[in-house]
């Protein structure tokens, strides 16, 4: 990676990336600005709302692809993927009351790739709409009590989700480990968990259920390799990111409440992380 190559796409790849990526935010305002949905969406299914809110990044990834469809497997790239509740871990279920929903893509030009992870219905009480009759029916008492779980379920899905980010600073500055596969993604989850004085579940797996994305690209030639065991002498960029599937209800061990999901795009030379690229992309948002 050269100057050349990096200036390209910071000023022109990486630009257009996160102009998509704040529109497909400001659609998600529109669903979940207020206490309801907006009357043009309030009949929609989940996953029309889904694909209303993920528009902006999907028709900019179709257009990025259109000269060169062939380069999707090649390459290993995939589309955007904006999942709600139950359905951010495989992109499959319905879930009547999302509380939070997971954002991942990568740039069609460019090794740009970011992934978040936002909440939402936490700040006023949640929209009972998508509940149906019954849970309309609730008086104050019961609609606060519902409140209160809603509000301890999202602050469960949130301390989550920073441990991630933890985790993946951490990873960030063991690089030459993670690329070698020296250290498993578990290990950082825990010690993140460690640091930040979370308790996982009773007998949580976390290495069979945490997802790691540990890509060292070639941006002349744009597609990944294995990099030498050790090796990141030369300017590179790095995607480092992490997924932590199966987090249940902390009071329900049996429902599910999905998948939470953090990463980032790193330039390094010399083996030292020069500059996150994608930090500009908002790492914490609350709807």
């Amino acid at each position: 990676l050269d100057l050349h190559g990096f200036s390209t796409m910071m000023l022109t790849s990486l630009e257009l990336f996160k102009r998509h990526w704040t529109t497909t935010l400001v659609n998600l305002d529109a669903v979940y600005g207020g206490t309801k949905l907006s009357p043009l969406l309030a009949s929609k299914s989940l996953r029309e709302i889904q694909d209303f809110i993920a528009e902006p990044l999907t028709t900019y990834f179709t257009y990025g692809t259109l000269r060169n469809p062939d380069a999707l497997p090649q390459f290993g790239l995939h589309g955007p993927r904006v999942w709600f509740g139950a359905q951010t871990a495989d992109g499959t279920g319905e879930d009547a009351a999302p509380l939070h929903m997971t954002v991942t893509m990568q740039d069609p030009q460019s090794p740009v790739w970011c992934a978040r992870t936002y909440f939402l219905t936490t700040g006023h009480v949640p929209n009972l709409e998508p509940l149906g009759p019954a849970a309309r029916a609730l008086d104050d008492s019961e609609v606060a009590k519902y409140a209160a779980t809603v509000a301890g379920n999202v602050h469960w899905l949130m301390a989550h989700y920073l441990m991630l980010a933890e985790a993946v600073a951490l990873m960030k500055e063991d690089v030459q480990a993670v690329l070698a596969g020296g250290s498993t993604a578990g290990a950082y989850v825990r010690k993140a968990a460690a640091q930040l004085g979370i308790l996982l579940p009773k007998g949580f797996e976390v290495d069979a259920q945490v997802e790691a994305t540990t890509r060292q690209l070639d941006f002349s030639a744009f597609h990944t390799f294995d990099p030498t065991p050790g090796e990141c002498s030369a300017a590179c960029v790095v995607q480092l990111g992490l997924k932590l599937n199966g987090i249940r209800n902390p009071d329900n061990s049996s429902r599910v409440l999905g998948a939470v999901t953090y990463g980032d795009t790193f330039l390094y030379a010399g083996g030292r992380a020069l500059c996150c690229v994608t930090e500009g992309l908002a790492p914490f948002e609350v709807w």
